[in-house]
């Protein structure tokens, strides 16, 4: 085979023995171009060509890295919504009916809600002694909202929990930018309990 670098010119007869197939990737012995070897590349015959006595430096083509650049954009991109998801379901909610197609909660528990109005006195039912707290749950966007449970903990002054109770609310939804009362009864509360903490549970 008779080829010619396009860079320089230099000219090379190359035995079809040694080239592979597909066609590989070859450099110039002259100007070290690196170049892909087509059929087009060769002269048309012997005659044109004033052989350089130096032999054709017949190489493998190079790797690509496109297949991996692709899959660590690939791996980012699923990374990205499989951490991300709770704060993009609050940011773009028609993501929610997305990830559930694929079985993937995508919500926090009260995500979307808040508490209001929260207070909290000791009662006495039948002799016995109750921490009564009083609230409402608030749905703070304009889509209706699954309903969580709410837990209440008891805290000391030092962060040791010493009580602790969960309720689960009639409804199962609450409306758009409406709310919902709820009351948590602690039976016997810690006399040492002086901090408390209501949040959403699953």
């Amino acid at each position: 085979m008779y080829i010619v670098c396009p860079t320089c010119k230099a000219k090379y007869l190359v035995s079809d023995d040694i080239l592979p197939s597909p066609l590989p990737q070859v450099r110039c012995c002259i100007c070290k171009n690196v170049w892909q070897l087509k059929a087009d590349d060769s002269a048309d015959s012997e005659d044109d060509l004033a052989f350089l006595n130096i032999p054709l430096d017949v190489s493998e083509p190079s790797p690509s890295y496109k297949p991996l650049v692709l899959g660590i954009f690939v791996l980012c991109l699923l990374a990205g919504l499989w951490f991300g998801r709770f704060a993009l379901t609050e940011k773009f909610p028609f993501l929610e009916s997305a990830y559930k197609a694929f079985g993937i909660n995508s919500v926090l528990a009260g995500q979307g809600l808040d508490f209001a109005n929260i207070r909290h006195e000791t009662v006495y039912e039948d002799d016995m002694e109750f921490l009564e707290i009083k609230g409402q749950v608030v749905n703070t966007t304009s889509r209706p909202l699954p309903l969580p449970k709410i837990t209440a903990n008891l805290f000391t002054k030092q962060g040791l929990k010493v009580g602790e109770k969960t309720i689960s609310l009639p409804k199962d939804f609450i409306a758009e930018y409406e709310s919902e009362p709820f009351k948590i009864m602690i039976l016997a509360p810690s006399s040492t309990a002086e901090i408390i903490k209501i949040i959403f549970t699953e």
